[in-house]
């Protein structure tokens, strides 16, 4: 995301479970699709930062995809995260990211 706040050249950001952004000012120059994946338990970014940026998307008519799976923490997607793996859900947000990089980079 922080590369998207400073570049104007890209064709579609996705994200994992990193620092988001509801400033509108700083949000406003994104002219791409934006993937977001989370967790509902993840400590490092709270579910209420992911809908606040989401609504800050919305107001901006960003367009986006934003899942939030339930009872997931940071790292779920990530095979070494000890007790915050699920190999379904990593799967399930595999699957979303590759139809969402198919839809707008192919």
């Amino acid at each position: 995301l922080q590369l998207s706040l400073v570049e104007d050249n890209l064709d579609a950001l996705t994200l994992f479970y990193g620092e988001l952004e509801s400033d509108r000012g700083k949000l406003r120059n994104i002219d791409w699709p934006i993937l977001a994946i989370y967790g509902d338990k993840d400590s490092q970014v709270p579910v209420s930062s992911v809908r606040d940026f989401e609504a800050a998307l919305d107001e901006l008519r960003i367009e986006k995809e934003v899942y939030v799976y339930p009872d997931r923490e940071h790292g779920f997607a990530h095979p070494i995260s000890a007790g915050a793996y699920s190999m379904q859900d990593a799967q399930d947000a595999q699957e979303k990211m590759y139809a969402f990089l198919r839809k707008h980079l192919y």
